[in-house]
């Protein structure tokens, strides 16, 4: 059971750097960086979604983002707000991304492998494709 788990993990890492590329930044202090999605009216012709980046207190990289086109709910705001801070991120720095959104959460790290073997055609998929080309280039 250990081997199979074993397993599992290196097969996990493997599909994680096929999509994203290898891991080359070993920066020992990252920067930090928090995302969060929101919507108001969800699931109502009225909804109105965006994205914020907190980068600190003061800080004039803090941001927000309007969520543009039909699709508004808090996880495409979240996911907009995440390609913000990568997009104004220092690409030689590693970089950690802090954000309370599950949606956002599995989708980099759980199944973006799949969604990317079939060209991002999934929900989000446009804002995922950027995603991972920005982290690929870091």
């Amino acid at each position: 059971m250990l081997d199979e788990t074993m397993q599992q993990s290196l097969t996990w890492h493997a599909a994680m750097e096929n999509t994203y590329g290898p891991l080359r930044v070993q920066d020992k202090t990252p920067i930090q960086v928090w995302a969060c999605g929101s919507c108001s009216n969800p699931g109502t012709p009225m909804a109105a979604a965006g994205g914020g980046v907190y980068w600190g207190p003061l800080n004039p990289a803090n941001s927000s983002v309007r969520v543009s086109g039909d699709k508004q709910d808090a996880g495409r705001g979240s996911l907009l707000a995440i390609l913000r801070a990568l997009d104004s991120a220092d690409p030689r720095r590693a970089l950690t991304i802090f954000t309370d959104s599950e949606y956002a959460i599995r989708s980099i790290a759980e199944w973006a492998p799949a969604r990317f073997e079939l060209g991002w055609s999934c929900p989000d998929g446009d804002l995922l494709r950027d995603i991972q080309l920005l982290i690929r280039r870091r």
